[in-house]
């Protein structure tokens, strides 16, 4: 399966998106978001999984797995938002749903 680092994602978000900034350094802040180190493109849709991990005030630190549309550069949550105990555990459901979806 082919993978991309997270600079690669990010460049095509930026390119792609014009609306807010999802990687940008507010947003990233606000949210305290942290970043896998890349991704897994879906060999038959051609979308890109990646992990993140957020921790809301007074709430542990969990992970969640992104998806992003490399055409339009629009990310969104697969899944439940925190539905990883880790971004670790986020970053291989990244990679399973992304060799499984159809």
């Amino acid at each position: 399966m082919k993978t991309m680092t997270m600079t690669e994602i990010k460049r095509i978000h930026r390119e792609k998106w014009k609306r807010a900034n999802w990687f940008g350094p507010d947003e990233m802040k606000f949210f305290r978001t942290e970043l896998g180190s890349g991704g897994y493109v879906s060999p038959t849709t051609g979308l890109i999984y990646f992990a993140t991990s957020e921790q809301g005030s007074h709430m542990p630190r969990r992970g969640t797995v992104r998806f992003m549309n490399p055409e339009t550069g629009e990310v969104a949550t697969h899944g439940t938002f925190g539905g990883y105990s880790s971004i670790g555990a986020a970053d291989k459901a990244a990679e399973k749903i992304a060799a499984e979806v159809r």
